[in-house]
């Protein structure tokens, strides 16, 4: 048994542990270790640019809202079906979306320079703030 098998039992048993709900916890460790066992897979491949990594995310952030979604629907009173399952298919798709065009983005031939990682530094700097603000929110 390979590496990566064993790393796809654990996340596997992960996942039951955290559906199961005795440790809701373990479901976003399982996500994680799927992860990063993409992750090294790629490194031991060589890759440096998977084109399928904005639907490997998506699938990921669907199988985290599901598995969260399914231990609400628990409890009386839980989420609503249709519009909650399109909702996250929405933001799936958007970020999938999103990820593409990342994705298409460093495929393009440009020259670096002062004003490119100025501009990058700046993005970098207002994705932190924003992230900081919506977890503020939260």
């Amino acid at each position: 048994m390979s590496l990566f098998q064993l790393g796809a039992a654990a996340a596997l048993v992960l996942m039951v542990v955290g559906l199961s709900a005795l440790a809701p916890s373990a479901i976003a460790y399982s996500l994680g270790l799927v992860a990063a066992e993409y992750l090294a897979g790629l490194a031991l491949q060589g890759v440096r640019l998977d084109l399928s990594a904005p639907l490997y995310a998506a699938g990921l952030y669907l199988a985290g809202e599901l598995a969260y979604a399914s231990l609400e629907a628990r409890r009386p009173g839980g989420l609503g079906g249709l519009r909650f399952g399109l909702g996250v298919c929405l933001v799936a798709a958007a970020g999938a979306s999103a990820g593409y065009l990342l994705v298409l983005l460093t495929l393009l031939p440009v020259a670096g320079g002062l004003v490119l990682t100025a501009l990058g530094a700046a993005a970098a700097v207002g994705a932190a703030g924003l992230a900081g603000r919506l977890a503020h929110r939260v």
